[in-house]
């Protein structure tokens, strides 16, 4: 199922991000997105966030990449800088979104 909005090459790139390098060679990628589920708006509808997070774990348990699903404003700054160093992917959905 696509995801509404976003047409069906989002799919089609977590599906195909295995062939893509990582900046670092030998390192596992980290992909993280970053749920607004919780807020009023600016979200995803829920199937297609049931969708993505589908696809992400799929990744995780395919090919080992690491994948986080997170609320920002539920970590602490700290956590929040951590996992941005960290972080080489990360899709997103909402006009002028940063970390």
């Amino acid at each position: 199922m696509p995801l509404s909005g976003t047409g069906y090459s989002l799919l089609q790139f977590l599906g195909q991000f295995h062939t893509l390098e990582s900046s670092a060679a030998s390192a596992t990628p980290v992909i993280t997105y970053i749920s607004r589920q919780e807020w009023q708006r600016r979200k995803l509808n829920p199937d297609d966030h049931r969708a993505l997070v589908k696809a992400l774990d799929d990744l995780h348990r395919r090919y080992g990449y690491e994948v986080n699903v997170v609320e920002m404003d539920k970590l602490s700054q700290r956590e929040q800088l951590s996992l941005a160093a960290r972080t080489t992917v990360r899709p997103t959905f909402y006009p002028m979104q940063r970390f």
